[in-house]
């Protein structure tokens, strides 16, 4: 009962942590936000062209990032939820309210700061990468549970 409970404390912490981080980065102004990107991007292209790969591009790198912060998102909210109600489905559409939510505030939060502004396409971009981990989080829950229950119905018929 312990260790359910500290689990519970943990993947709240960590997933509010996360969100945090998430807001953190939109407080960049849009210079310093593009020079992250840059950096970024010359790292990815470097390590690409040892395979003869790319070069891709900073707004390729940018929506990247928007895609792969909220699918890790959608990831820690699914385990997070998972940690108060062992049917997670249950609680989906809080879930899915919370993984609309934090980005629709992210792009708000950067219409704040200077040289930035907020675009309804990163929150579905967004919103796309968290519903994505969490379909995938989901389906791997709804697996390990059918064969949890397959065994321990063969192990029930074997007594």
């Amino acid at each position: 009962m312990k260790r359910q409970y500290f689990l519970k404390i943990f993947f709240t912490f960590l997933t509010l942590g996360f969100i945090i981080f998430i807001f953190s980065n939109s407080l960049f102004p849009g210079p310093e936000s593009s020079e992250k990107s840059r950096a970024v991007m010359q790292t990815i292209n470097r390590f690409l062209s040892a395979f003869g790969l790319g070069p891709v591009t900073e707004y390729f790198i940018r929506k990247l990032a928007h895609f792969t912060e909220y699918f890790a998102l959608g990831v820690l909210l699914t385990a997070t939820v998972r940690m108060y109600d062992a049917k997670p489905f249950r609680l989906i559409f809080t879930e899915l309210f919370i993984l609309l939510s934090v980005p629709v505030l992210d792009e708000f939060l950067q219409t704040l700061i200077p040289a930035r502004n907020g675009d309804v396409r990163d929150v579905l971009l967004d919103f796309s990468g968290g519903l994505l981990a969490t379909a995938l989080c989901l389906a791997a829950m709804l697996l390990f549970d059918l064969h949890k229950a397959k065994q321990k119905k063969a192990a029930d018929s074997r007594r």
